[in-house]
C-alpha cells in the first residue's frame, strides 16, 4: 500500500521459492501476490487457497491484505465459493 512495489515482490519471490520445499499457505502466498502487484497470480493464489480448504480464506471478504485484488473480475468467484 506504501508503494514499495520491489520491496513486495521480493518477499513474494522468496515466499515462492520456500514454496517449493516447505508449506506456504496458498493465502500468504496470495497476500504477496497481490502486494506485488500481480493481481492475476494473486487470484490463482486465491482459488488454489479455496481448493485446499486454507482456513485463512474466511477472511477474503475483510482482510485488507486482500484490498487490491478485491477489484478483480475473478474475486467474486473466489469468495462465491467459499461463502455460498
Amino acid at each position: 500500500k506504501v508503494g514499495r512495489t520491489e520491496a513486495a515482490r521480493a518477499v513474494r519471490d522468496e515466499m515462492e521459492g520456500r514454496s517449493r520445499h516447505e508449506f506456504v499457505s496458498p493465502f500468504w502466498l496470495a497476500t504477496a501476490a497481490a502486494a506485488a502487484g500481480l493481481p492475476d497470480e494473486a487470484i490463482r493464489l486465491a482459488e488454489q487457497a479455496v481448493a485446499e480448504h486454507d482456513p485463512l480464506v474466511l477472511w477474503s471478504r475483510v482482510t485488507p491484505f486482500w484490498d487490491r485484488i478485491r477489484e478483480h473480475p475473478g474475486f467474486e468467484g473466489v469468495v462465491r465459493t467459499v461463502w455460498s
